[in-house]
């Protein structure tokens, strides 16, 4: 995640401070110990399986082995950006024989819920909005 100083998160957000959490599953193909890495500016925690294994501020930090079952972990982090500056999280974690690597957007999944179903069905109509231009027939009320 990075977003510039000044900038929104999103296009439903006003410029400024935020907050993100992402929840599901973190999957791993091999249960065993794996140690996380974070780079960031704010603030980020992470738990795995319901267990905080890492709390940590602005800068690179390396937390202590976490023991990731094979399969689906339950997995929650929470960012909360910066008053000042860029707003940027990236989190990975050490394979012993590989070193530092960012964990792949294909090991987190998660449970559909109302709320995101919802969420996506407006982010597609406001696409679609844009896409046709709308705009040229239909006034937009403020």
């Amino acid at each position: 995640l990075h977003v510039a100083s000044g900038r929104a998160p999103s296009a439903f957000l006003p410029p400024g401070p935020f907050r993100a959490v992402w929840e599901g599953f973190l999957t791993a193909e091999l249960g065993r110990a794996y140690r996380l890495q974070t780079e960031l500016s704010g603030t980020l925690k992470v738990e795995i399986n319901g267990k905080l294994v890492l709390d940590t501020k602005a800068g690179v930090t390396t937390s202590e082995p976490v023991t990731l079952g094979q399969g689906a972990n339950a997995f929650k982090a929470t960012y909360e950006a910066p008053s000042q500056g860029d707003a940027f999280v990236r989190l990975g974690w050490l394979e012993p024989a590989i070193g530092f690597e960012p964990i792949p957007a294909t090991a987190f999944s998660h449970d559909p819920s109302t709320a995101l179903a919802d969420a996506q069905l407006v982010h597609r109509g406001r696409a679609l909005f844009l896409e046709n231009r709308c705009v040229r027939c239909h006034a937009v009320q403020a």
